[in-house]
């Protein structure tokens, strides 16, 4: 997950202007605009720093950071098409549920250029349409040669 001083100025200042305004909504936007996370990702950010600001916190304090050595295991994982590894690693480290370790990961593949894994559900009905278009093709050849 990037943190604030990662952002650059601009973007930064624009973030804390939305919170300022109570528009939390704009700023979650420009924080998905800024590092192509997922809304949920985002979400999560934009309430962690409502509550560090609130506290008086810095505001990358109460944001968990990966370990430069985990991020880079995540990395290679996910180069390697190993997505559940690389979300128990995230897991291991950061200690959240299995639906933001998810999101986090997913926003770690796109910051370093990694697709997302295929899903399961799309990768399923491409074999049964192909298996039925298989299927109906030797039915028809052998209805039409009997």
């Amino acid at each position: 997950m990037i943190i604030m001083s990662e952002l650059d100025a601009d973007q930064r200042q624009a973030i804390m202007s939305a919170l300022e305004d109570k528009n939390p909504i704009l700023a979650i936007k420009l924080y998905r605009d800024a590092t192509g996370c997922s809304l949920r990702v985002a979400k999560e950010f934009v309430d962690q720093l409502k509550v560090a600001l609130e506290t008086g916190e810095s505001p990358d304090s109460s944001i968990p950071e990966l370990s430069t050595e985990a991020t880079l295991q995540i990395v290679e994982l996910l180069r390697k098409g190993d997505w559940i590894p690389a979300i128990k690693v995230y897991r291991s480290e950061v200690e959240c549920g299995l639906r933001d370790a998810k999101d986090a990961v997913e926003a770690i593949a796109s910051e370093n250029g990694i697709q997302s894994a295929p899903s399961g559900c799309g990768v399923t009905v491409l074999a049964l349409c192909c298996g039925m278009a298989a299927l109906s093709f030797l039915f028809a050849t052998a209805f039409y040669t009997a």
